[in-house]
């Protein structure tokens, strides 16, 4: 049976069980059918996402890593992903100024 059919069946089953007033137990037993399969088809129709294989997620990017560099009077910060175009412009500067 294809997804769409086996939704459509069990939806057909628990809206005929709302109407019955039989306990999930007693409607399962009275149409053949298993508790457990109906109790998990009855979360699955619930839930929001019901036969979506993919949920959304926000996922938030952490700040960047900062490498801190101090000299006497001076302070800087550079990004980790910069560190190494920055560096090397650093040590020139201070050889320059040695």
């Amino acid at each position: 049976m294809a997804r769409a059919a086996k939704a459509a069946y069990w939806e057909q089953h628990h809206s005929d069980w709302r109407q019955s007033g039989l306990t999930q137990k007693a409607y399962c037993t009275q149409h053949d059918l298993k508790l457990v399969s109906f109790s998990y088809w009855r979360k699955r129709l619930a839930s929001p996402a019901a036969g979506n294989k993919l949920i959304p997620l926000a996922v938030h990017r952490p700040p960047e890593a900062v490498v801190v560099i101090s000299t006497g009077d001076m302070r800087m910060e550079i990004p980790l992903g910069s560190l190494e175009q920055v560096l090397p412009i650093i040590r020139r500067s201070l050889r320059e100024s040695a």
